[in-house]
This record gives structure tokens, sequence and C-alpha cells, in this order.
């Protein structure tokens, strides 16, 4: 039995519903105090929770503002070439790997301002306009900028990550809605499964490693990628 093209976009949107469930069943833990915190807060009760839950509120408003408007803004991306996607892997790991060397650290998740949080949330929208650039890598870096511990440079990057990653998740549902290729097909759910149980290892990985380790190895990661991109269309060309 044969597909049509729509199917790709329902693979990529069971795939990131995959990372997106992935995320919240590592920070399960996370999520349930901010939620329990909240609550307390709504009774008059302080709570750091409730606070963390509050910031990440206020930074994912501004950048779901700014997405959502893009499209009355008569905004252009850049273009999604090789050549461009090479250059900003090898850039964002260079400067991750610069920046992660010479941050100090001094800051923990909790130590957090609403303007820290701001400024880290703010740097998705990098990610979202450049093609190659790394949401989870472009708002690490940032963290790290900030002071923050490797470890809680993770966490932060990655609590945002979670209303991000809804949120795109929604516009995928809604763009292939619009476009009559929401189709349902039972294996989907394998896809997603896979996803799911990659991004659960793949996070257990990176977060048991930061806590002894620097960001050195996701850094040249990038490096190498964005390098061999950048042979392929150098050999490619005439």
């Amino acid at each position: 039995m044969g597909y049509g093209p729509e199917i790709g976009g329902v693979v990529y949107l069971a795939v990131c519903a995959g990372i997106l469930l992935s995320m919240m069943a590592y920070f399960a833990s996370d999520l349930w105090d901010m939620g329990v915190g909240v609550a307390r807060a709504a009774k008059g009760k302080r709570d750091p929770a409730a606070r963390l839950a509050a910031q990440i509120f206020a930074a994912s408003v501004p950048i779901a503002a700014a997405v959502f408007a893009l499209p009355y803004i008569d905004f252009t991306f850049p273009p999604y070439s090789p050549t461009v996607i090479g250059w900003s892997a090898v850039g964002g790991g260079v400067v991750m790997l610069v920046l992660d060397r010479m941050s100090m650290t001094i800051k923990r998740l909790e130590h957090a301002s609403f303007v820290d949080m701001i400024v880290v949330a703010l740097s998705q929208l990098v990610a979202f306009l450049v093609p190659g650039v790394s949401r989870a890598g472009i708002t690490m870096t940032f963290a790290r900028a900030l002071g923050y511990e490797r470890v809680d440079a993770a966490r932060f990057s990655l609590l945002l990550g979670i209303p991000a990653m809804a949120g795109w998740c929604l516009l995928q549902v809604l763009a292939l809605a619009k476009a009559g290729s929401l189709v349902w097909q039972p294996w989907l759910i394998g896809v997603g499964a896979a996803s799911f149980f990659a991004g659960l290892i793949m996070l257990a990985i990176m977060m048991a490693w930061l806590k002894r380790h620097s960001f050195a190895p996701f850094a040249i990661y990038r490096i190498l990628l964005g390098g061999a991109v950048l042979a392929i269309v150098w050999r490619a060309s005439p």
C-alpha cells in the first residue's frame, strides 16, 4: 500500500510528540512539584516551585507571541540550504565550546531570575529562524553564558523546551489540518514510541554526563556534523 507525500508531515508530528512526552516523563518530578506549588500559591503560600512555573510561563509568552506573529508580518525565512545549515551548526558548536569553557559556574536553576528565564527563552527564536541552529544547544549555551552550572543549564533549557515543543506540535497539527494532511495510521504509534524511548535514553545519558563533565562532546559533534555537511556541499559544487 502506498502513501502520499502528506504522510511525512504526520511522521514528523509523531516524532515531535514522542520527544515531548520523553521530556515530560524525564522531568515528571519537576512538573509535579510545579503543579503542587501553583496550587499552594493559589492558597497564598509561597513556594519556589510555583515561582519556577511562573517564570517558565512568563518566558514562554513572548516567544509564543513572536512565533505566532511571524505569518502576519510578511517575514521571509532564511533559505534552508545545506551551506546555511552547515555553517550554523559549526558556528553554534564553536560558540558553545568557547562559552562553556569561559563561563563561570555559580548559579543553580533555583537562583534563576525572570530576566534570565526570558533571555534564555528568547534565544530559541534564533533556532526557529536560522536553519541548522539547535534549540537545545543555543538555550544551554545562553544559560552557561549567564553562569549556570552545566546540569542546571540543561534543566533550564529542557524545561523551557517543554512548552516550546508543545507549541510546535500544536502548530504542526493546525498546519496539517488546514492542508487536509492530518491522516492517521496505526504504525504512527510505533514511530512516536521509538522517539519517546530514544529521547528518554538520550536525556538520561546527557544529564549523567554533565554531572561530571562539560558540554565539549556535544559542541564537537555539532562542529563535525556541520563540517561534514559543508564538505559534501564543497565536493558537490561544480
